[in-house]
């Protein structure tokens, strides 16, 4: 048992190395185009809290930029070899809170959603997103500048996104 947990350690600290990298790279790009980036929920936590990816382990890597840049950023990421995750269902994510989720071109299925929204428009719950940029706070993600919430909007956002979006259920 001792070392199935061991081998499971191992691959888990491997895919987290390279989801750090990822996030780098996503970041360097978009700032090089002039993109401010957000980064949301674990990729925040790990960035801040927990001081690093290894310690804080995450399925995908969210991110939010401004509403009227998310396209953009999303073409770029396109540009740059990330993959479509899922075909079809355009029409649900023309008023989705993110765009359709995008998969690493190195093929290690690390996956980017890029946020216009830090929460669904439609949903009870809502942030102003001026406030939200107003109270950011910068943070080194390699040698590029990224942005994370302020605690009050990271934890107001991690606890409206488990209990509605994910319903108190497993993420």
């Amino acid at each position: 048992v001792r070392e199935k947990f061991r081998a499971q350690a191992a691959i888990t600290e491997f895919r987290m190395a390279l989801t750090e990298t990822a996030l780098r790279q996503v970041v360097r790009t978009l700032e090089a185009e002039g993109i401010r980036v957000m980064l949301l929920k674990g990729a925040a936590l790990a960035t801040t809290v927990y001081g690093s990816f290894l310690k804080r382990p995450m399925g995908d890597f969210d991110i939010l930029v401004p509403a009227g840049e998310a396209e953009r950023a999303w073409n770029l990421m396109r540009a740059v070899g990330w993959k479509l995750e899922l075909e079809g269902g355009a029409q649900f994510f023309d008023s989705h809170h993110h765009l359709p989720g995008l998969v690493d071109p190195k093929g290690l299925n690390l996956v980017l959603e890029i946020h216009r929204f830090m929460l669904p428009p439609t949903g009870p719950f809502t942030f102003d997103e001026s406030d939200l940029w107003r109270d950011a706070r910068p943070v080194q993600v390699g040698n590029s500048r990224a942005w994370v919430p302020s605690d009050v909007h990271q934890l107001l956002h991690l606890s409206v996104h488990f209990a509605w979006s994910h319903m108190f259920s497993g993420m």
